[in-house]
């Protein structure tokens, strides 16, 4: 990204998944590596200068990682600070096992998410805009119906799987709008 300072920050978020460790058992880690429940959530930040409006938050898609938004950056930085993540087990984020205990598409969807709250606890985001692409929209729109209070915008590019009438009806009994043109920022 010639010409544009970006910095890239590995911020940890702690995963209760069983141990990978024959020493540890499932209700506690052996301790000889009690970094192992950590996973790295890679971020991309640029604009880090502007904090006098909501900053955008960007969760690429399937198979791709933040470097994805590289174009992107120059022109949403101009104002904003600008966070690209990396979901997890994708890009630079961790890859934590993936089990049979994630095949029911709530666990599957919760480990998709909970590190993105962890997160933005961490980064400490008290309101935000977020934006999905593909798989990311997916796990953006899960994402704001859980942490309604944060994200004050969300954008969908082309999300996969959509949102169910359920997910919508959650949004609107929030009390958010949801827009077939894009809101003013």
């Amino acid at each position: 990204m010639e010409g544009v300072p970006f910095e890239a920050l590995d911020i940890m978020v702690r995963l209760d998944l069983k141990p990978r460790c024959h020493y540890c058992r499932p209700d506690r880690c052996c301790g000889y590596h009690p970094e192992f429940h950590l996973w790295p959530i890679h971020t991309v930040v640029v604009g880090k200068e502007h904090s006098d409006k909501l900053p955008i938050v960007l969760v690429h898609g399937f198979m791709m990682g933040a470097a994805c938004f590289f174009k992107w950056y120059p022109l949403l930085a101009r104002e904003r600070t600008v966070y690209a993540i990396d979901i997890i087990g994708m890009g630079g984020s961790g890859q934590p096992p993936f089990t049979h205990e994630h095949q029911t598409p709530e666990a599957a969807e919760n480990l998709l998410v909970e590190p993105f709250i962890q997160w933005a606890d961490v980064i400490g985001l008290s309101q935000f805009v977020l934006l999905g692409h593909s798989l990311g929209g997916y796990v953006a729109s899960a994402w704001a119906t859980r942490d309604v209070q944060r994200i004050k915008h969300l954008g969908l590019l082309s999300p996969l799987l959509g949102w169910t009438d359920e997910r919508i009806q959650q949004t609107k009994a929030s009390g958010r709008r949801i827009y077939t043109d894009p809101p003013p920022l």
